[in-house]
C-alpha cells in the first residue's frame, strides 16, 4: 500500500511526544476516504489499533489512532 505522508508524519509525531493516541479528522463524506485510512491503518506496524471517535470528538468524521 503506498504510504500516506500526512498519516505517518502525524503517527511518527504521537510516538516521538509519547502520546498513546491521537485523533484523525477525515470528515463524514461518503465514507470512502474513512474506509482507506482504516485499511491503511490497521496495516502500519506502529498502529496498535483504531477506534471510531465518541459522538463529542467527531463521531463518524474522525477516528482515534493507538500507536504501540
Amino acid at each position: 500500500m503506498k504510504p500516506i505522508p500526512f498519516v505517518d508524519k502525524a503517527i511518527d509525531d504521537a510516538l516521538l511526544a509519547g502520546m498513546p493516541s491521537f485523533r484523525l479528522i477525515h470528515g463524514k463524506g461518503t465514507g470512502m476516504l474513512r474506509a482507506g485510512l482504516t485499511e491503511y491503518l490497521h496495516a502500519h506496524h506502529n498502529v496498535d489499533h483504531i477506534e471510531i471517535a465518541p459522538q463529542n470528538e467527531g463521531g463518524y468524521g474522525a477516528t482515534i489512532v493507538y500507536v504501540k
